[in-house]
């Protein structure tokens, strides 16, 4: 991290857009919507088990059940007394840091799906009303949480990456739809 951290200040832009893509990669990576969290989740004739507890009888605190390793389910997230949603900032701060100095669309674009993403992070740990009723639209107070995406749109049409993620991201497709 302190390598990275001094590589976004280096003179060589190749190496400043390397460092700042790898920090938003590992603070999104530990939001409590990022990939840190192992899912494992299934049933069988005898018994349900799951990471993702239902219920939480030992602990209250996100920190807790991720020291625990029984992990959290983001239905209930705003129900938490901590849920890491700043990490998202810090994530996103490192993305459009990429975009400033890249003239990549095909990097850009992966940046602005990440920052998405975090967007996203954002709106599950605001308003857990809002979290719950997700779809991909844009109702009244959601405009704030879909920029990356209407600036993934209106500026990235013609990559290969816009072509895929419109493929595989429900959300974005839902939302080019509208």
């Amino acid at each position: 991290m302190i390598k990275l951290e001094a590589l976004t200040s280096d003179e060589k832009i190749w190496k400043r857009k390397l460092a700042h893509y790898l920090l938003g990669n590992y603070y999104y990576n530990i939001t409590n919507t990022g990939y840190f969290r192992g899912t494992l989740s299934g049933g069988s004739n005898c018994c349900d088990y799951a990471y993702f507890l239902g219920y939480y009888n030992e602990h209250t605190v996100a920190a807790d059940l991720i020291e625990a390793r029984e992990g959290y389910n983001l239905f209930d997230i705003g129900n938490h007394a901590q849920t890491f949603h700043g990490l998202q900032q810090n994530a996103r701060k490192h993305y459009e840091k990429v975009i400033e100095y890249s003239t990549d669309k095909e990097l850009n674009a992966r940046c602005l799906y990440m920052m998405a993403k975090c967007e996203l992070n954002a709106l599950y740990n605001s308003d857990g009303e809002l979290a719950h009723y997700y779809d991909g639209g844009m109702p009244e107070g959601m405009e704030a949480y879909k920029d990356s995406f209407r600036r993934l749109r209106a500026g990235y049409q013609d990559t290969r990456f816009y072509d895929l993620i419109i493929e595989e991201c429900s959300f974005f497709r839902y939302y080019c739809s509208l």
